[in-house]
């Protein structure tokens, strides 16, 4: 299995100024890789190019390869296409090969169908029981049969997200895109929602957090990507310190704060 590669992304408003620029982006399979910034700094945008979400009116370019389910890998060039076609193409791919898991997943539930109907209707729609419950377990579910026959209202935020995360899983996508997926929880739902997240990336997954829980992508994804003003100025491994002003800036943020759950520091060596 390939990696994917998103290649000198460049998004353009329609008065012509810059909101991203030259952004390369890899996730290899089996490993984590966090996406941090602040406020504005294009991590959403870049999820939303990524995956063919991007606002019409925006102009994109940029050079994409999915790797597929097999062994050929496709290049393929979708943002110079015209909107209809470039949906297209990436319709071809979302799910089955790039899966979404977007903040506040819980509003994709259907609010009218049981947990286990929307797992069923996932996808093809053909997949049977035991599939649904082996997609609750890997989201996280230690008794599926517990949550499979209840309603999006009878779920906790936290079991919204893994409801929604089992509905991707249950299509069996190479890569899951996380866009702010702990956003309004509760810190120890996040940590749990993140060790399930780090969990599928140790059984081949792909997994792209996007996330201003610094502290735990600091130490538990394998790769760290620092976005400022539209563009990566930062790129480090596992526990290594974020020595850009906007890495640093990013640490001192995140030093003022506690969150119950977290590792309570960054490593001292990246402190100013």
């Amino acid at each position: 299995m390939g990696d994917l590669t998103l290649t000198r992304l460049t998004v353009r408003a329609p008065d012509g100024s810059l909101l991203l620029e030259g952004v390369d982006l890899t996730v290899r399979p089996g490993e984590l890789l966090g996406v941090v910034g602040a406020s504005g700094s294009g991590k959403s945008l870049m999820v939303r190019a990524l995956l063919g979400l991007a606002p019409p009116q925006l102009q994109l370019d940029a050079d994409l390869v999915i790797p597929g389910s097999s062994s050929h890998t496709d290049s393929i060039h979708p943002y110079a296409l015209a909107p209809r076609a470039r949906e297209a193409a990436f319709r071809s791919v979302r799910g089955q090969v790039i899966g979404l898991l977007p903040q506040d997943a819980g509003q994709s539930l259907d609010p009218f169908r049981t947990v286990e109907a929307q797992l069923r209707a996932a996808g093809t729609g053909s997949h049977t029981p035991p599939a649904a419950a082996e997609a609750l377990r890997a989201a996280g579910f230690e008794s599926p049969d517990a949550v499979k026959g209840r309603y999006p209202h009878e779920l906790s935020g936290g079991m919204a997200q893994r409801a929604a995360l089992a509905c991707l899983l249950i299509c069996d996508p190479l890569f899951i895109v996380c866009d702010e997926p702990t956003t309004g929880l509760d810190a120890d739902v996040q940590r749990s929602l993140m060790g399930t997240l780090s969990a599928l990336s140790g059984s081949g997954h792909g997994v792209v957090v996007v996330s201003h829980a610094l502290r735990w992508l600091h130490q538990g994804a394998d790769r760290v990507v620092v976005l400022a003003d539209g563009k990566v100025v930062e790129r480090a491994s596992r526990g290594e310190p974020l020595v850009s002003d906007a890495g640093q800036r990013l640490v001192r943020a995140v030093e003022k704060t506690t969150s119950s759950g977290f590792p309570g520091s960054l490593p001292a060596e990246s402190r100013p």
